[in-house]
């Protein structure tokens, strides 16, 4: 199954194939899920209140409306590449938090791993599991980021959402525009008409 479609709901492949002029950038879908899902050992409850996944919410935002609203307003290509510097910036900016944050969580589990060995040993062997998960994810994420550095990974989902919205409002911005244009002409060819019809009658 598709990981964005399990996760989010989200279809995945509506963002691969952008139009106009063929702005397909390809992204890897080899991503594993405990990217995005809350670490627990195995047979743990889920919390009702989970923490926050800074990189789940990143991607959960809709990009292709906001790029639609933005090549609407202001058509200009300076403004598309920014917002995309912008986009990827913000995403190496939310790994960085969920690294932070799991890093922060192992050393808590190690922790309390070196409290209850001799204890439990079933619980010895689920914290060792959960740290291993998150150790994992660790690898994936830091890959991730580097990933984004050079235009590939999850984040260019969000870059090709982003520009495809932009296109399609930059072609609606341009399809009304030249509409309006025509519609200006066409009143100046008319007031020139006019005036030079009374021009010509004043002359008789």
């Amino acid at each position: 199954m598709n990981i964005f479609k399990k996760i989010f709901g989200i279809n995945s492949t509506a963002s691969e194939s952008i139009e106009p002029n063929n702005l397909t950038i390809p992204f890897s879908e080899d991503i594993n899920e405990q990217l995005f899902l809350d670490s627990q050992a195995p047979g743990e409850q889920q919390k009702p209140e989970g923490k926050s996944n800074p990189v789940a919410l990143f991607l959960k935002k809709e990009y292709c409306t906001e790029g639609y609203r933005d090549g609407y307003s202001y058509h200009s290509g300076d403004i598309l590449n920014a917002k995309i510097k912008a986009l990827m910036s913000e995403f190496r900016n939310a790994v960085d938090v969920q690294l932070e944050a799991i890093r922060s969580d192992v050393q808590i589990q190690k922790e309390h791993r070196i409290e209850i060995e001799g204890l439990s040993g079933r619980m010895v062997k689920r914290i060792d599991l959960l740290i291993e998960n998150q150790l994992q994810t660790i690898i994936q994420l830091e890959k991730e980021k580097e990933n984004s550095s050079a235009e590939d990974g999850l984040v260019m989902k969000v870059v090709n959402e982003y520009r495809e919205g932009f296109m399609r409002g930059l072609e609606d911005y341009q399809t009304e525009n030249y509409y309006v244009e025509i519609q200006e002409c066409l009143t100046k060819t008319k007031k020139l008409y006019y005036y030079a019809k009374i021009m010509l009658f004043s002359t008789w």
